[in-house]
């Protein structure tokens, strides 16, 4: 083989390997992927759930408000501006369907992470129940962003410079607040809430000037894997959120 013929074997073989590991970086950008597909939407049927190709997919690593609740329909509204009638693609993680047999996926338009932006915008908060992929820490940043902005669901509460979450523990449903202010504050109808749907109010209850205030459920609402506790007072409006 002479030099010529060397130097197009090391050029292909330099190809092939650059086209693998391209192809395996490609898949890591996205996060832990297994694989993807491009589907079209179909419809939008709330602010985290929309049909695509023909089957329901659920978005990974985000919660919007349920029908009733506050920002239910922008949440819903945002998605379809940024989803329905176009081509996107899904993809998806080692967990592939959850309970309701639904197929779980992160949808990106372009180089756009939908699900990323409902979070940034104020129409969800991140969850992730089952543990942390590799979203997770832009997730969470996401949320830090829209609550610097204090954009829709990240709305701040006039008593959040006020009372703290001084410990979470999601294995048993405890949450201990802190009111580090010189006033007494009335708790009651705020929210104790989880990364997820679940949720309950406070009922009766009042926290003294730098008291600190031990809070349970008869049903603990977090996930025991992992989770967050966000605390909402009567309008809404973000308190104090601790990671889990």
């Amino acid at each position: 083989m002479n030099r010529k013929d060397r130097l197009v074997v090391a050029l292909l073989i330099f190809a092939i390997v650059f086209v693998f590991f391209y192809s395996q970086t490609d898949k890591a950008i996205t996060g832990l992927v297994v694989d993807y597909e491009t589907a079209n939407v179909e419809r939008v049927i709330d602010g985290d759930t929309i049909v695509a190709n023909g089957k329901s997919v659920r978005l990974l690593g985000i919660n919007t408000p349920e029908r009733g609740e506050v920002y239910y329909e922008e949440a819903k509204e945002f998605l379809g501006n940024a989803t329905f009638g176009k081509e996107v693609r899904l993809y998806f993680t080692k967990e592939k369907k959850d309970k309701y047999g639904r197929t779980l996926a992160y949808i990106f338009l372009g180089s756009e992470n939908i699900n990323k932006e409902l979070i940034e915008e104020g129409y969800a908060n991140y969850y992730f129940p089952t543990g942390k992929d590799k979203y997770y820490d832009d997730f969470k940043e996401a949320w830090q962003i829209c609550l610097n902005k204090e954009l829709n669901l990240c709305q701040k509460s006039e008593f959040s410079d006020c009372i703290k979450i001084n410990y979470f523990n999601n294995k048993k449903g405890g949450v201990i607040i802190e009111n580090i202010c010189d006033t007494d504050i009335n708790l009651d109808g705020w929210t104790i809430k989880s990364e997820g749907r679940k949720y309950f109010k406070i009922k009766n209850k009042n926290i003294n000037s730098n008291e600190r205030l031990q809070i349970y459920h008869e049903e603990n609402i977090f996930s025991e894997k992992r989770d967050s506790v966000f605390i909402k007072e009567e309008y809404n409006k973000i308190v104090s959120w601790l990671e889990g």
